[in-house]
């Protein structure tokens, strides 16, 4: 065989290959399309670059008196669901939190003190919690939620719904449509550092993309490409983490931050790329 119908061989191969692969890519691409929720914002969590882990929420009973209390239970369970199934947040496991309350000598059922459940927040490891409420007046349900961050303390998010049904078929859709608000209210986004000097640091998100203030990040360095070692395939890029960040101030393109933790031996610097936890 000569030289010219070797390279052409080859060249058919080749195609062949990479034809294989994109059709390959394509089957993995529509199985990891998730079916989510009506009103949830239609990104896919997974497609985003995890540097770290998510934003990690412990969600602590719900609260409800007289009629409500017995909702208390199966509220709480949906909304530790509908978050988990939206794939945007690391929620911390329910036994985890149950460990938690019997060290600290607390009853599920009694924490009304804020500060005492950003405590046990913070013991369990996550990064905010979320107290729901449950209120019945007559035939109306409300369902309430707010984020607290268990660091600064400050109220993330508060997100409400009502419905004219006390059913626990309806509690449990105002549940998920609740946890759907706080997903939409705590996007995944990325960026780049714009800006820094000895006084502020500035990145290239704002409210335009729904980031608020309290929003945390993590800035982070692409290095060198990762290639499959068989055909070449650019599966992925090296990254460095190189600190947490949180905003402070918002405008519609950009955002403050503070440098609330950095990595032994890194710098940030002006060109790096952020991450939303």
């Amino acid at each position: 065989m000569d030289e010219e119908a070797e390279e052409k061989r080859r060249a058919s191969e080749q195609a062949e290959r990479e034809q294989r692969e994109r059709e390959e890519a394509a089957k993995i691409e529509s199985s990891r399309q998730i079916l989510l929720p009506v009103g949830a914002l239609t990104y896919d969590p997974s497609r985003v670059t995890q540097v770290g882990s998510r934003l990690a929420l412990a969600v602590l009973p719900f609260q409800g008196k007289d009629e409500a209390a017995k909702l208390i239970d199966p509220s709480t369970d949906k909304m530790i669901t509908q978050l988990v199934n939206l794939r945007r947040f690391k929620v911390i496991e329910r036994g985890v939190l149950d460990e938690v309350l019997k060290e600290q000598r607390l009853q599920a059922s009694g924490i009304v003190d804020e500060q005492a459940a950003v405590k046990v927040g913070r013991v369990a490891g996550a990064d905010a919690i979320v107290l729901g409420t449950i209120s019945l007046f007559g035939t109306t349900t409300t369902v309430s939620a707010r984020v607290i961050d268990t660091e600064t303390s400050e109220t993330i998010v508060a997100k409400s719904e009502h419905a004219d049904r006390t059913d626990y078929e309806s509690v449990g859709k105002l549940v998920e449509t609740v946890a759907i608000m706080i997903y939409n209210s705590l996007p995944l986004v990325e960026g780049y550092v714009v800006s820094k000097d000895k006084n502020a640091m500035y990145v290239d998100i704002g409210n335009e993309k729904g980031i608020r203030k309290g929003s945390k990040c993590v800035a982070y360095r692409e290095g060198e490409k990762i290639l499959h070692p068989k055909s070449g395939e650019v599966l992925g890029k090296r990254v460095t983490k190189l600190g947490e960040l949180q905003v402070v101030e918002v405008q519609e393109k950009v955002a403050e931050v503070n440098v609330v933790g950095k990595e032994p031996g890194q710098e940030i610097e002006v060109g790096d790329r952020i991450v939303v936890k």
